[in-house]
């Protein structure tokens, strides 16, 4: 059961969502309708999304392409990471990436919650996943470049 406090953030919450929407969809053609932020994702994400027109289906189209590369970037830098680690870290990685993929998730469906059943959440839910994955990629980098630097200086 949902305390009316919550509801009337979701409410809330939800309104400032459309309103943000409705600006930025005056302001740029494709991905605006979603509020977009126009340095997420790779170019060829951008390119996409300014040719959708601001459909939905096309929007989501990109936003799949986009999700695969950064789920092969995740990988390949997740890997990278791991196999500079030993065991006791490997295993705490894999505690710490489980974690972050259930954080993720109901991050970005809790942020998109004031849309829930519309058009614009998946579109919402779908952003979200692909600003918190450039993060988490750009973390494990940085780790990445720590194990090496720490083992370059041995």
């Amino acid at each position: 059961m949902r305390t009316p406090a919550l509801k009337d953030f979701r409410r809330t919450f939800g309104l400032m969502a459309a309103i943000a929407c409705l600006g930025a969809t005056a302001l740029a053609p494709g991905r605006a309708a979603a509020g977009s932020d126009d340095d997420i994702g790779s170019a060829a994400y951008q390119r996409c999304n300014s040719q959708t027109e601001g459909r939905t289906i096309p929007l989501r189209e990109c936003d799949a392409a986009e999700l695969a590369r950064q789920d092969q970037s995740l990988n390949a830098t997740y890997k990278a990471l791991e196999a500079r680690l030993e065991p006791e870290d490997k295993a705490s990685l894999v505690k710490a990436e489980r974690a972050w993929l259930a954080y993720r998730q109901a991050e970005c469906q809790f942020e998109a919650s004031g849309e829930r059943g519309g058009t614009e959440w998946p579109l919402l839910v779908n952003l979200c996943t692909i600003k918190r994955t450039e993060q988490r990629i750009s973390d494990l980098q940085q780790a990445l470049d720590d194990a090496k630097s720490f083992s370059d200086s041995k």
